[in-house]
């Protein structure tokens, strides 16, 4: 990973060398790009056939490369990595396929860079977005995916396959919402720690009105009795005032990456929303710039230093 600071003072990191590495890995440096991860409408289904020994440890060896871009700074494929990461034990050759599409897609964006900007107007707070996509999937159970924003670019974030069925969009996005409250719980722990309360995170950015009326009313109703755990976690963090619901139109709803497979332009618009950028020229591999000063700077690939630096700009 490479960190660096522009002469504004702005941090970007970005994995463009680990990009190309993988693509030649792979074979794949010469590859044409594409600019989806996952293409429109895909729906991806079991093998039902044995997956061959050559094709099982390619398919995982590539997912498990994309899976590392995904965790640190590419949060723009974690929904095609989730999708993927569900047919490592026994891919067939339309998994294969969609893997590599990936790869393609790395190829057109390897500039790509998340840039925490200094003196950004999000900067006061930890903003937190979560959306759910209900009974997506094969088996129909519904995928969570939360990002929480930090100086105009990500902190945290995941997409994530729900453990249960779902019986409506309202319990689809609830349950999402409990996993973003968890989220955001541990990041008020962490910043305690780090002595930056000012920073925690307590705003969770919603697009249903149903489940914020759920959450805050404390009337018990007969059909939410099989969500009881989650809704009464949600409901009491609310109550106690640790976390708070907040509607969010869905067109700036920015964890709606997490959940699905967008179109072209919406994706890239998405893309720019979470503050993944590209074509610009940030200092050398090594060297921070503050005007015309310079200074040597050590690369890490540690989250917690780049938090801590960050927060500390």
């Amino acid at each position: 990973m490479r960190v660096t600071r522009t002469a504004d003072g702005s941090i970007s990191i970005d994995q463009s060398t680990y990009v190309k590495d993988i693509l030649a890995r792979f074979g794949m440096e010469n590859s044409t790009g594409v600019s989806t991860p996952l293409a429109t409408g895909t729906k991806l289904i079991k093998n039902a056939n044995s997956a061959r020994n050559d094709v099982q440890a390619l398919y995982q060896s590539i997912v498990g490369s994309l899976m590392y871009a995904m965790l640190c700074t590419r949060p723009d494929i974690a929904y095609t990595v989730q999708q993927l990461s569900q047919f490592a034990s026994n891919p067939a050759q339309v998994h294969l396929q969609a893997a590599k599409r990936v790869l393609r897609y790395l190829q057109g964006s390897q500039d790509l860079h998340l840039t925490y900007q200094r003196g950004n107007e999000s900067t006061g707070t930890i903003q937190g977005y979560s959306d759910a996509d209900f009974a997506a999937g094969e088996d129909r159970k519904s995928i969570s995916g939360y990002i929480f924003i930090l100086a105009g670019s990500p902190i945290s974030w995941q997409a994530k396959k729900q453990s249960t069925i779902a019986l409506s969009t309202a319990e689809a996005e609830y349950a999402a919402h409990m996993h973003a409250a968890k989220e955001a719980i541990w990041l008020q722990n962490l910043l305690k720690d780090l002595g930056m309360t000012k920073y925690a995170p307590k705003i969770i950015n919603v697009d249903n009105q149903g489940t914020i009326a759920l959450a805050e009313n404390p009337i018990h109703h007969a059909r939410t009795k099989h969500l009881d755990v989650q809704l009464q976690f949600v409901r009491n963090s609310i109550e106690n005032g640790i976390i708070k619901l907040q509607y969010c139109p869905t067109d700036d709803m920015l964890a709606d990456i997490m959940t699905k497979a967008l179109a072209k332009d919406k994706h890239a618009a998405m893309r720019r929303s979470i503050g993944l950028l590209g074509n610009t020229t940030p200092c050398s591999f090594e060297d921070v710039c503050f005007g015309k000063e310079k200074r040597s700077r050590r690369m890490t690939s540690g989250s917690v230093e780049l938090r801590h630096s960050l927060l500390r700009a």
